[in-house]
């Protein structure tokens, strides 16, 4: 079987439809405490972030800000260094 260029232009691959995976969007993210760099647990219950907001995370150098961000990109289960859940 052979498909010309102008075929192909005229199809359209959506590589999540020929996957059957249907699209989904975040509402929120949550991410529960866990340890500081001391071993002592996070004075916090929980973390929320909604869709559309924006957040600064600030504080001095050492102080875990780049860690909170790689325990929410890396969807965090209690495996990180600092024990914090992602939901």
């Amino acid at each position: 079987m052979t498909i010309d260029n102008n075929e192909l232009d005229e199809m359209d691959f959506d590589l999540l439809d020929i996957l059957g995976v249907t699209e989904q969007k975040v509402e929120s993210i949550t991410l529960l405490p866990g340890y500081n760099k001391k071993g002592e647990k996070e004075g916090y219950e929980e973390l929320v972030i909604k869709s559309g907001e924006i957040v600064a995370i600030v504080g001095p150098t050492g102080s875990g800000k780049s860690r909170l961000l790689a325990d929410i990109e890396w969807g965090a289960q209690g495996d990180t260094p600092t024990k914090r859940t992602f939901l």
